[in-house]
C-alpha cells in the first residue's frame, strides 16, 4: 500500500529545488508492512496499531490545527533560519541551491506541509514501543515526527529524511504533534556538534521557524506559555530503535521482528547479508553491541549526558538519537542529570550511561530471542561482550585524551577524575588543559603545577585551599612523570595530538539558551553563531570570546538553563 501524500496549501506549487534534486525511494514502506486504512480515516488521530510498522502520515500545515488544544494560529509565513550545508551535500543534493532566499522559503514551506514535496517521498509515521525509565511503556511511535522518504545517493548510500514537529500521527496520544523553537534550535545544533565532535549521530538538514505558536508548560508547573513553533529535519539512514523490535515482540507479532531485521541487513548491514542463518543474527546483535560501546564512549569522552535513555531513543545503528533535555557535563560529577524528570533516582545521569546502554541491549536482545532469531545462549554471549568491549574502547579513548600512549592505566585516569569531582573540575576543561602542563619543567611548587588548569578554566583558586593544591600537584607531578616516559616522537606531538581529541568548544547548555532568548524575540544570529563553532570543535578560533570555551557563569546554573524538562 502507498502511504498518504502531505496535505498543502497550494497543490499546484512547485516543490523545493533542493528536495526535488534528490532520487526518493521508499524501501521502509513499501518493503515491511504498514497499518491498513481506509482512504476516509483522518490520519491525524491518535489509535492503537497493530500487525504494523508504520502508519501513513500527513504534514499539517502551520495554523490549521489552531484551537485545537495546544496549537496556535500562524502570524507569518514559514522561515527556515538555518541550514546545513554538509548535510545537504550528504544526501545528495546542491547546497548552492540553498543560498537563494526564494528556495529556502519553498523549502521551509515543504518541511511545515504548506507546499507539495516531491512526487518520491511517501510520508510516515514509524511504530515502536519502549522501556521508558525502566518501565515498560507500551506503544509509543513517531508522535511528532514524519519520514519523508529516503534519499539514494549516487554511490548508493541511503539517508531517511524526517521532520520533526509538523503534527500529529497516529502515534501522538493526548499531543500536538508540534515542536517548539527552543527543543528545535538544540536539536539541530547538537546534531551537527556531535558530528563535528565525531561522535555517532543523526544528522539535522534544517532549521525552520513555522510561523504558528505552540502552547507548552516548560517546567510542568501550570504555568503555560505561548511559544514559536519550529520543525527541524533530521536525516540517519534509518530510525529503526532498539524498540522497534520490542513493541511486536510484546504483541507476540513475531514475524514483524524477523522481518525488520531481515530489512535491517538488505539495507543497512549488508556485509551480514552472506552469513548462514544459524549466526547470521547473532553477528548482527553483535555489531550493534559494537556499535553501541563505541557510542557511549564518545558520549563518555565530551561528557554528554542524553538525558532520556530510553529504549525507544536508542538507534540499532550506534547513533546519538533524539536530542531532548541533553546535557554536557562542566563541574565534574558523574551523578549529573540535565533532566529534571530523571532527578529523583538519576537513572540517567552521566556516570550511569555505559551500563543503562547494556540494560537496554539486553531488552532488545530479549525481542529477538521471542522471535526465534536466535538462541538465549547466542544472546546472552552477545550482551555479556559489552562490558569488557566498552572498557577497552573507553580506555583506548581516555589513553589519547591523556596523550599517555605506554603508560596510560585506569588508575591514573580514576586518580584524576576523583580531584575533578572533589574540586568541581570543568569536564572538557581540564583534559584540554592538561596538554598545556610543562612536562619538561622541573619545578613542584603547587601554583606553578596547577596554573595551566587555572588558565584553562578547570580550576576555579577560590575553591581550592592549600591543601586541594597540594592534592593536585601530587597528580600533576606524577602525570609529568608518565609523559616524560613515552617516546620522543610521542612528547614531540604531545600537545597537538591531545588537542585533537579534547575539544575547546562544546556545546553547553547556558550558550544555548542565550541563542534560545535571542532566537525567541527574532534574532538569530546568536544560532548561526553557535553553528559555525560547533563545526570546527578542537580548534581556538579567531575573535571567538573565551567564554564559549568556559563553564556557565555563576547565576546560570539553574532549572531552565542548565536544567530542563522533557517538555519541548
Amino acid at each position: 500500500m502507498t502511504a498518504a501524500k502531505a496535505t498543502v496549501v497550494d497543490p499546484k506549487a512547485e516543490p523545493s529545488r533542493a528536495l526535488g534534486q534528490l532520487l526518493w525511494d521508499d524501501s521502509f514502506v513499501r518493503e515491511l508492512p504498514g497499518e491498513r486504512v481506509d482512504t476516509e480515516l483522518d490520519l491525524t488521530r491518535p489509535r492503537t496499531v497493530k500487525q504494523a510498522l508504520w502508519s501513513p502520515a500527513v504534514l499539517t500545515p502551520p495554523g490549521i490545527d489552531a484551537g485545537q488544544g495546544t496549537a496556535g494560529e500562524a502570524k507569518r509565513s514559514p522561515k527556515t533560519i538555518c541550514v546545513s550545508r554538509d548535510v545537504v551535500e550528504l544526501v545528495g543534493a546542491d547546497p548552492k541551491g540553498l543560498e537563494d532566499e526564494e528556495e529556502k522559503d519553498k523549502l521551509a514551506e515543504c518541511l511545515v506541509g504548506s507546499r507539495p514535496l516531491p512526487s518520491g517521498a511517501v510520508p510516515y509515521a514509524a511504530c515502536y514501543g519502549g522501556h521508558q525509565f525502566g518501565n515498560w511503556a507500551g506503544q509509543l511511535g513517531d508522535g511528532r515526527a514524519i519520514t519523508l522518504g529516503e534519499s539514494v545517493t549516487a554511490d548508493g548510500r541511503r539517508y531517511e529524511l524526517q521532520v520533526k514537529g509538523p503534527g500529529k500521527t497516529a502515534y501522538s496520544r493526548m499531543a500536538d504533534g508540534r515542536a517548539v523553537l527552543r527543543s528545535s534550535i538544540r536539536e539541530f545544533l547538537m546534531s551537527e556538534a556531535m558530528h563535528a565532535l565525531g561522535v555517532p549521530t543523526t544528522r539535522a538538514l534544517a532549521l525552520v521557524d513555522t510561523g504558528a505558536e505552540v502552547m507548552r508548560d516548560i517546567m510542568y508547573s501550570g504555568d503555560p506559555r505561548w511559544e514559536p513553533g519550529a520543525v527541524v529535519c533530521r536525516v540517519a539512514p534509518t530510525w529503526i530503535r532498539f524498540g522497534t523490535f520490542q513493541l511486536p515482540a510484546s504483541r507476540g507479532e513475531l514475524d514483524l521482528v524477523k522481518m525488520t531485521a531481515d530489512y535491517l541487513i538488505k539495507y543497512h548491514m549488508k556485509e551480514f547479508a552472506g552469513v548462514p542463518d544459524p549466526g547470521k543474527y547473532k553477528a548482527v546483535l553483535d555489531e550493534i553491541v559494537k556499535r553501541t560501546a563505541d557510542l557511549v564512549v564518545g558520549w563518555c569522552s565530551v561528557g554528554f549526558t542524553h538525558g532520556v535513555l530510553n529504549t525507544d531513543n536508542m538507534s540499532v545503528l550506534g547513533l546519538t538519537l533524539d536530542y531532548g533535555p541533553y546535557g554536557t557535563v562542566e563541574e565534574f560529577d558523574p551523578s549529573f542529570t540535565p533532566n529534571t524528570t530523571d532527578l529523583p533516582g538519576r537513572r540517567y545521569c552521566f556516570g550511569n550511561q555505559p551500563d543503562v546502554a547494556l540494560w537496554n541491549i539486553a531488552r532488545m536482545a530479549e525481542a529477538w530471542v521471542q522471535a526465534d532469531l536466535l538462541s538465549l545462549e547466542q544472546a546472552k554471549e552477545s550482551v555479556s561482550s559489552y562490558p569488557d568491549m566498552f572498557r577497552s574502547k573507553y580506555d583506548e579513548k581516555f589513553a589519547k585524551k591523556l596523550g599517555l600512549e605506554k603508560t596510560y592505566s585506569a588508575e591514573v585516569l580514576d586518580e584524576l577524575t576523583l580531584l575533578m569531582a572533589e574540586d568541581k573540575a570543568d569536564y572538557n576543561c581540564t583534559f584540554r588543559s592538561l596538554a598545556r602542563v610543562d612536562v619538561s619543567a622541573e619545578t613542584s611548587d603547587p601554583d606553578s603545577l596547577i596554573q595551566p588548569l587555572v588558565d584553562g578554566g578547570a580550576l576555579l583558586p577560590s575553591q581550592l585551599d592549600e591543601e586541594r593544591k597540594g592534592k593536585w600537584a601530587e597528580f600533576l607531578l606524577k602525570y609529568r612523570g608518565l609523559v616524560q616516559q613515552e617516546d620522543p616522537g610521542m612528547l614531540a606531538k604531545r600537545t597537538a595530538s591531545m588537542d585533537a581529541v579534547n575539544p575547546l568548544y562544546v556545546l553547553r547548555n547556558h550558550l544555548l539558551q542565550t541563542a534560545i532568548d535571542r532566537a525567541e524575540e527574532g534574532d538569530y544570529s546568536e544560532v548561526h553563531k553557535l553553528f559555525t563553532l560547533c563545526q570546527r570543535p578542537f580548534e581556538e578560533q579567531e575573535g571567538v570570546e573565551e567564554r564559549y570555551g568556559r563553564r556557565a557563569p555563576v547565576g546560570t546554573k539553574k532549572v531552565g538553563v542548565t536544567m530542563l524538562s522533557c517538555s519541548s
